[in-house]
């Protein structure tokens, strides 16, 4: 007795399993179709095409690195098994001049901070200015020594600052100091004369 396709005009309808009893084997072609079945429990068929779309929804395949990250290379195994590497890149040095700013592999940030500390209320970060100048409210040297620039000779002097020469310290036009026995008396009498005047 030969088989007989059967046929449902208008549907089909089963209020029991639905039992295939004989499936082939092996791997559908890629242009076949894969049954999915409703909310309903309606037959449906998709594609693979579409069965895949909807199965890589939400899924990362493939991570390209963007600035300031690095990425490993994708692996070669097999679907579900490619993992790759997200790195934050070293960071670059931070100077006084730094901006907030991404490379390729790296980042920087902005440094605030201040060649002038003297009227500060909180924390600063101290900066020299381009011309290796500093302005703080107070210099407390706990060891070592304060060290002046030595000029040859004696300095073109300037109101509110101090220099030094091979032989003296210069503070606006008079020596504060000198290396001579002449010019250590100026300078005690110079400070008695100062103490006489403070002391009325």
């Amino acid at each position: 007795m030969s088989s007989v396709p059967f046929k449902a005009i208008g549907g089909l309808e089963i209020e029991g399993d639905l039992k295939l009893a004989n499936l082939p084997t092996g791997t559908p072609a890629g242009g076949g179709r894969i049954l999915s079945l409703s909310p309903g429990g309606i037959a449906h068929y998709r594609t693979h095409a579409e069965m895949k779309a909807s199965t890589d929804s939400g899924r990362l395949d493939g991570v390209l690195a963007g600035d300031g990250i690095q990425v490993s290379s994708m692996q070669s195994g097999g679907a579900g098994t490619d993992t790759q590497t997200i790195t934050l890149g070293t960071p670059d040095t931070l100077t006084a001049t730094t901006t907030d700013a991404t490379t390729g592999g790296s980042h920087t940030h902005a440094v605030t901070s201040s060649n002038d500390t003297s009227g500060a209320s909180a924390a600063v970060i101290l900066s020299a200015n381009s011309t290796g100048g500093l302005k703080v409210e107070e210099l407390d040297i706990n060891s070592g020594s304060l060290k002046l620039t030595d000029h040859a000779t004696a300095p073109t002097v300037t109101a509110n600052k101090l220099y030094a020469n091979t032989t003296s310290i210069f503070w606006e036009n008079n020596d504060l100091m000198v290396g001579t026995g002449v010019a250590n008396q100026q300078f005690v009498s110079g400070i008695a004369i100062a103490m006489a005047i403070a002391l009325g």
